[in-house]
């Protein structure tokens, strides 16, 4: 993974390489971001970049020399990796769970899932919803990592992916080592919300924050595998993140939500208001990434439904196309704007951990009156 190929905010993946260029990368960083960002991505650039052996003038990594193409496959012995996990039937007890144990299992996910939130993971290593967190037994096997003897690496690596998911006990464990780390040594902590972790951390990192990317990154990187008007299209409503990005363009979109789309659709215009109560409820029990999704997808419906209004091709099922031209009079111009404003500010509550029922009722009572505006 090297910053000319890694997806993010290029203001953010300059200010690293800048700093790495003046000697001025701190011992312990916080990569913080919101889901999609890179962040992730750009860890793993990082220590790449540290351990090149033949780093180029920008500065970059090779991505050819034998460090390099290690890091690149997650094989690397000295870049080591803490992420949440939870107990399975496997791994015994909570307490005693690590990623070692689950380090295969944690390579296959960057190399398939890189920009994946933490939702992702999760569902990936079947873990019980809300069950994963970082132990003190997870600090102290790190720990243990950082007093031996480099493998063959320039820097030992440790990344801990969503360090907000560390305990009190493992947060105060970690504390020491990011105060007074041993040399050669480059904590990377990767998050997407800071509010919980403890501030005697913060205080002790250099923080590097990573931007949503933005849409013409998004789009050049679609377009590589769908027509670059559906890459533009899609680069616009994923609100700078990758991750969905990549999910919408997989077509894991219109076909595949529009029967609950036309369903919900229904409801918030004829307001029938105990199937929406009982429409919140199912949706509330679906993940994050389902909710953004969904809805994302009903913006991109309704996109094309304007843009069919006003006589620009578009790709619908016979379907799809029967439902727009019966539902195109509810949606014009009085009501698009605020519509659209609506629907991504339900997608961004939702990223901020909202309450998913009061969020999606109050959202649907709102589409009612607005599909009703004369």
């Amino acid at each position: 993974m090297v910053f000319a190929t890694t997806i993010a905010n290029p203001i953010a993946k300059q200010n690293l390489q800048q700093a790495f260029a003046k000697n001025r990368l701190g011992h312990a960083l916080l990569l913080e971001g919101k889901e999609g960002s890179g962040n992730l991505a750009a860890a793993l650039a990082i220590c790449q970049l540290v351990n090149c052996e033949n780093p180029t003038a920008e500065p970059d990594a090779c991505g050819e020399c034998n460090s390099c193409l290690k890091i690149q496959k997650c094989i690397h012995p000295d870049i080591h990796f803490c992420f949440p996990v939870a107990a399975t039937s496997e791994s015994g007890t909570a307490a005693s769970s690590s990623t070692t144990q689950f380090l295969p299992l944690v390579r296959k996910f960057l190399l398939e899932h890189i920009e994946a939130p933490l939702e992702k993971w999760i569902e990936y290593a079947e873990f019980s919803k809300g069950s994963v967190s970082i132990k003190v037994n997870e600090i102290e096997t790190m720990l243990k990592d950082l007093r031996m003897q480099s493998y063959e690496a320039n820097y030992k690596c440790f990344i801990v992916w969503h360090p907000e998911k560390m305990n009190i006990q493992s947060s105060n464990k970690i504390l020491k080592s990011l105060e007074e780390p041993a040399d050669n040594t480059l904590f990377l902590l990767v998050t997407d919300s800071t509010q919980t972790i403890l501030p005697t951390i913060l205080s002790r990192v250099q923080r590097v924050y990573f931007p949503p990317i933005p849409a013409e990154i998004i789009s050049k990187e679609l377009s590589k595998k769908i027509e670059n008007i559906e890459a533009e299209s899609i680069a616009h409503q994923c609100n700078g993140n990758m991750y969905l990005a990549k999910k919408l363009a997989a077509h894991e979109n219109i076909s595949m939500y529009f029967p609950e789309l036309v369903n919900w659709l229904r409801m918030c215009y004829a307001l029938k208001v105990m199937n929406l109560v009982e429409w919140t409820e199912q949706m509330s029990k679906q993940s994050r990434d389902y909710q953004k999704l969904f809805l994302q997808n009903v913006l991109d419906f309704l996109e094309k439904m304007m843009r069919k209004q006003y006589g620009i091709a578009v790709s619908f099922t016979p379907e799809q196309e029967e439902f727009a031209s019966k539902f195109s009079p509810f949606f014009n111009t009085k009501n698009a704007s605020l519509i659209y404003t609506k629907l991504n500010e339900a997608i961004g509550y939702i990223d901020g951990n909202a309450n998913a029922k009061i969020l999606l009722m109050d959202t649907s009572l709102q589409l009612h009156l607005l599909l009703r505006m004369q």
